[in-house]
């Protein structure tokens, strides 16, 4: 007979495999919880197991089981909602330009504006200069009667202004017929990606969303920043056949500036802890030249070291900290593409590679991330397929950019409660919890995705808390900068988990 010999002796083995595994575990320097700190952990698995209750083995009962555009509703009116809305959740150290505020809150922006115009011709379907959906700034209205007042339509709840506002989200059970759920989610960035190139608009936009996100928790954002060109209007693009390019030069680009400039004003109207960094990250889907695409993100990234210089924050630390390359992988650029002009380069950037965004075990952008001296790795969803590498980035401290809710609504994990971030956990590798795309997906802060994982992963306080911490550990910020932080987050903690005291009972 192969395995235990008497009962005492089955129970002391799976004490002991569970014992080593529990060794292995992620956050095995966190300190023991508080008394406070006790009493609302014991609260929130009571309510995780109340909710998980009977329904245990029913598919369709637990929401980290069903894509979030059905379960957002019972998240917001689950019991530990609240808790984790109120938590200070630290940094968000993977959200995007263009896909940074609230689609409501936008919408009504450029509603306000009575320059703003949507293009939208039901018969015609996507065009190659102006697909349906579309958004322009113009100070001169078109002619043509596809072009619709946004102000106008909007007013009036038409059907044109209901339809472009719902392709600016992902909420919506229409995004189940998509077949190539990329296509969907790309159309939301050639949606915004003409009117966010105005000035006006650029500036208020980032704003108002970096107001947005430290309101709902994060006050440190690292952002994943592309340059476009910058314009007045929209006018000249839609008689021109190619759009206008950005030529890097040590000048920081205009994009980069006013990103700048939005976060110092953000910052110095009512937010004041706040702290912003961008990672420069042009976009790894080819073209009709791809080589051409490569060329210009190391041209990019060649300029980098000047614009550091140039836009260095008050304090003397680095506004810019990074390089990266973004889009989706498994189609576009793979990492190794660069891998060569990087090396010959000898670059003093930081990279930040938004890598391994794939289910696929023949995709493997994050052994070059990892070769090439990453940071931190944006996603890392297929980094399970590899232990060898799996233990190489344990072992060298490479942070997990973790993005649940995004990674769902992808379809990457469907069901999150089988997201390979519980076995990362349990393998020792670092992770921080991010947002992604909070104004395609309607979450803010990152309350969404730490509950998704509290659910899923059947995580606890303790994990909880080291998940936000890392957001400040695994930063880019200097050493100083992350113990203010961290020294600021611990007051903030403990000022919160003696004010949730009163709403918690076992």
């Amino acid at each position: 007979m192969k395995g235990a010999a008497t009962y005492d002796e089955y129970l002391a083995l799976i004490k002991s495999i569970k014992d080593q595994d529990r060794k292995t575990w992620f956050n095995q320097t966190e300190a023991k919880l508080t008394q406070g700190e006790e009493k609302l952990n014991a609260y929130m698995k009571k309510k995780r197991d109340e909710l998980i209750g009977n329904r245990k083995y029913i598919y369709d009962a637990y929401s980290p089981s069903l894509m979030f555009h059905y379960a957002k509703n019972d998240i917001m009116h689950n019991a530990l909602f609240e808790i984790f809305k109120r938590m200070p959740q630290g940094g968000n150290l993977h959200i995007h330009t263009g896909a940074t505020w609230d689609n409501d809150k936008f919408t009504k922006m450029l509603a306000d504006d009575p320059n703003v115009y949507v293009y939208w011709d039901p018969d015609a379907g996507l065009k190659p200069s102006y697909p349906n959906g579309k958004l322009y700034y113009l100070k001169k209205a078109p002619t043509s009667p596809n072009f619709y007042n946004y102000s106008k339509i909007a007013k009036s709840n038409s059907p044109v202004f209901m339809h472009s506002k719902k392709m600016l989200t992902f909420i919506d059970p229409r995004v189940d017929d998509i077949e190539y759920i990329w296509d969907g989610f790309n159309d939301y960035f050639i949606a915004v990606s003409s009117i966010l190139k105005v000035r006006e608009i650029y500036k208020k936009y980032y704003v108002a969303a970096f107001k947005h996100q430290y309101e709902h928790g994060n006050d440190y954002i690292e952002i994943r920043a592309g340059v476009p060109a910058l314009v007045d209007s929209n006018d000249a693009e839609i008689t021109a056949t190619e759009p206008s390019k950005s030529a890097y030069t040590a000048e920081p680009p205009e994009a980069l500036t006013l990103l700048k400039a939005a976060y110092r004003e953000a910052k110095n109207s009512g937010c004041p802890d706040l702290k912003v960094k961008a990672i420069v990250a042009p976009s790894r889907r080819t073209s009709k030249d791809p080589d051409s695409d490569i060329t210009e993100a190391m041209a990019i990234l060649k300029c980098i070291p000047e614009w550091q210089r140039k836009l260095k924050d008050d304090d003397d630390s680095e506004f810019i900290i990074g390089f990266d390359v973004v889009s989706e992988e498994d189609i576009n650029h793979r990492t190794q593409d660069y891998a060569q002009k990087i090396i010959d380069m000898r670059s003093p950037v930081s990279f930040y590679f938004h890598d391994g965004e794939s289910n696929w075990v023949d995709n493997d952008n994050i052994h070059s991330a990892w070769a090439l001296g990453t940071q931190r790795i944006g996603h890392g969803i297929n980094l399970y397929n590899f232990p060898t590498l799996l233990g190489k980035i344990r072992d060298e401290k490479i942070c997990l950019e973790i993005c649940p809710v995004s990674n769902q609504m992808l379809r990457y994990t469907k069901d999150l409660r089988i997201h390979p971030i519980a076995q990362f956990m349990q393998q020792g590798v670092k992770c921080v919890i991010c947002s992604d795309d909070p104004q395609i997906f309607e979450t803010a802060g990152i309350y969404y995705d730490l509950w998704e994982v509290y659910h899923g992963a059947m995580i606890d306080l303790s994990d909880v808390k080291e998940l936000i911490k890392n957001s400040y550990t695994y930063s880019g910020m200097t050493t100083v900068e992350k113990t203010q932080k961290l020294a600021a987050w611990e007051k903030k903690w403990q000022k919160y988990i003696n004010e949730i005291q009163s709403l918690i009972s076992l």
